[in-house]
């Protein structure tokens, strides 16, 4: 989440410019010194995880900025997923809030540039750890993929009417499942 606003803002309108940043991430940047066995290290290297920004910024001159913000998210492969601005006639007293999808492996150079071009006034980063989902899904593709195969041979099969209209049922169902979950999957990817 990213507040940015403009300099002259007095403190008690209540507005503000959050910026949210997720980005989803293969990799542990950092392991405990404890953690010395290279099998516990190689499987932090596989792990899922997405992180969550959240950042206010000021600055003391609005467009500028604004602009800037928009041309590093496109430079950095994300994109804005919602954005608001607040008190737009009055020059001297404006805010946004956004919320942006970018890249994991680029959010904490697009940090740093936002960083490099308004004052940072508070920042926090969480990591959340989505492996275990992340293999459930997986894992539950290969099952919907290899029902699907059964199915179909069985449906090759299928000598009764009866029989045919319920695998094709089934059919159906196993085949909506297996694109829903494959949407799940590309959320997280």
């Amino acid at each position: 989440s990213l507040k940015a606003e403009s300099e002259n803002m007095s403190s008690g309108n209540g507005f503000s410019n959050d910026f949210l940043a997720d980005s989803y991430d293969d990799s542990v940047s950092e392991m405990p010194e404890s953690v010395t066995d290279s099998s516990a290290t190689a499987e932090s290297a596989n792990r899922k995880i997405v992180k969550t920004a959240a950042l206010g910024i000021k600055t003391k001159n609005y467009d500028t900025f604004m602009n800037s913000v928009k041309q590093k998210i496109e430079q950095y492969g994300g994109y804005i997923e919602q954005s608001q601005e607040y008190n737009y006639d009055n020059a001297s007293n404006r805010s946004a809030n956004m919320n942006v999808k970018m890249p994991a492996d680029r959010l904490d150079a697009f940090i740093d540039e936002l960083a490099a071009i308004g004052t940072i006034t508070s920042k926090t980063i969480e990591s959340n750890d989505i492996t275990d989902s992340y293999i459930d899904v997986e894992s539950r593709i290969k099952a919907l993929e290899t029902e699907e195969e059964t199915l179909l041979g069985l449906l090759k099969k299928a000598e009764s009417l009866t029989d045919v209209i319920e695998l094709q049922e089934r059919l159906s169902t196993v085949r909506a499942d297996l694109e829903k979950i494959k949407a799940q999957k590309q959320s997280y990817d």
